[in-house]
C-alpha cells in the first residue's frame, strides 16, 4: 500500500478524483492563486505529473483506460447547475485537448443531469449524461459520447437516459420519469450488436441513486420508503443486497466497480463516510477502515484510494491494491 501527503511536499493542497488502472492517484491540486490544475500523482514517491492547465474550475469527475484520462472541468456553485468541459490527456505523448463542453439548451446555467455527469471510456469514446433539451422546467437528459483525440460535434446515444457506465463491450445505463428518479430501469446495450436488456427495475415508491459496473459486477443503490439498499448483480446474473439503511440518516453514496472488487459509502453528519469493500473472487464484504473518511473511495483495475480525516494517517491520501492473494 502506498500513500501521498496532504498537502503534498511543494505545499500544495488537492483533491482526490479517481486512480488509473495501473494505481496513480488523479487529483485537482489547489494553487496559491485560487486556480485548479489537474494532475496524476504517483503514490510511491509523490511524483506530480500536470495534465492540464490551471484554472478557475474544478476538476470535478475522471476516468481512464491505459492509453487516456478523461475529466470534467466545472464552474458550477451548487448541486443543480453543471456546466461542464471535457478534458483529454494522452498519457503516451503528454498531449492535452478540450474535446467537448455541455449542450447548449438555452439556460445560464445549464442544470445538472440527473446525478450528475461522470465520463466513461469505451474504445477510441468517452461517454456521459447531459441536459440535452427542457421540457418546461424540466431537464430531458440524453446520453452523448465525445472522441477522445479529436474536438468533434457530442454524438447522441440514447435518448432520455443518464448514468452511463461502459463495461467490456456494455454499456448500463438509466432511464426514469422525466424529471424524477421513479419508475427506473437499469438497461445495457451491448456496443456490438446493439441488443438492449432490462437488468433491473423499480417500482413507483422506489428511488434510485447511483450506479457502476465493470466487467465483474453491476452495482446500484435504491431506496423503497424509509430503506435504503446498496444491491450488486454479479458476472452470472445474481443479485446480491449488501447493506440496508434508513434513508434519513445514511445511504450508500459513489458505487465504484472494477473487474476485482465494488466499493461505496454512507454517510452522515455524525460519523462523515464509512467505506466498505465486496470482493467478487472471494465474496467476502468488509470495512475498509475503522476510520472517518473525508469522501467516497475512488479506484480502477485493482486500486482504490481513500482519505481519512481521524486516525494517524489523517493527512494523506492511501492507495492500496487488491492482489490475488490478498
Amino acid at each position: 500500500m502506498g500513500s501521498v501527503p496532504n498537502p503534498l511536499p511543494s505545499g500544495e493542497r488537492w483533491g482526490l478524483v479517481g486512480t488509473t488502472p495501473d494505481g496513480q492517484i488523479i487529483a485537482g491540486v489547489w494553487l496559491a492563486d485560487d486556480q485548479t490544475r489537474p494532475a496524476t500523482i504517483d503514490p510511491a514517491t509523490a511524483a506530480v505529473t500536470w495534465i492540464g492547465e490551471a484554472s478557475e474550475g474544478a476538476v470535478f469527475a475522471a476516468d481512464s483506460d491505459a492509453r487516456h484520462i478523461v475529466w470534467l472541468e466545472t464552474f458550477s456553485k451548487d448541486l443543480f447547475t453543471l456546466p461542464w468541459v471535457l478534458h483529454s490527456y494522452d498519457r503516451r505523448t503528454g498531449q492535452t485537448m478540450t474535446v467537448a463542453e455541455e449542450p447548449d439548451v438555452g439556460v445560464d446555467p445549464v442544470p445538472a443531469a440527473p446525478d450528475g455527469s461522470t465520463p466513461s471510456i469505451a474504445g477510441d469514446r468517452v461517454w456521459l449524461a447531459a441536459v440535452e433539451k427542457m421540457d418546461g422546467q424540466r431537464p430531458v437528459p440524453a446520453i452523448f459520447s465525445a472522441s477522445l483525440t479529436s474536438r468533434t460535434p457530442l454524438r447522441r446515444e440514447i435518448a432520455g437516459a443518464f448514468d452511463p457506465k461502459v463495461a467490456g463491450n456494455k454499456v448500463f445505463y438509466v432511464r426514469a420519469d422525466t424529471g424524477t428518479f421513479q419508475n427506473w430501469r437499469v438497461r445495457s446495450r451491448d456496443l456490438k450488436t446493439g441488443k438492449e436488456t432490462v437488468v433491473a427495475k423499480g417500482g413507483p415508491n422506489s428511488r434510485f441513486s447511483g450506479i457502476s459496473a465493470d466487467t465483474g459486477a453491476l452495482m446500484w443503490q435504491e431506496g423503497k420508503r424509509d430503506l435504503c439498499t446498496v444491491r450488486l448483480r454479479t458476472a452470472g446474473g445474481t443479485v446480491v443486497p449488501l447493506s440496508s439503511g434508513n434513508c434519513d440518516r445514511n445511504f450508500g453514496y459513489y458505487p465504484q466497480a472494477t473487474s476485482r472488487y465494488v466499493s461505496y459509502s454512507y454517510s452522515s453528519l455524525s460519523v462523515g463516510y464509512k467505506a466498505y469493500v465486496y470482493d467478487l473472487r472471494k465474496a467476502t464484504l468488509r470495512r475498509l477502515t475503522r476510520e472517518r473518511l473525508l469522501q467516497s473511495p475512488q479506484g480502477s483495475g485493482e486500486y482504490l484510494a481513500w482519505k481519512p480525516v481521524t486516525g494517524p494517517d489523517k493527512d494523506r491520501v492511501l492507495v492500496a491494491r487488491l492482489t490475488r492473494t490478498d
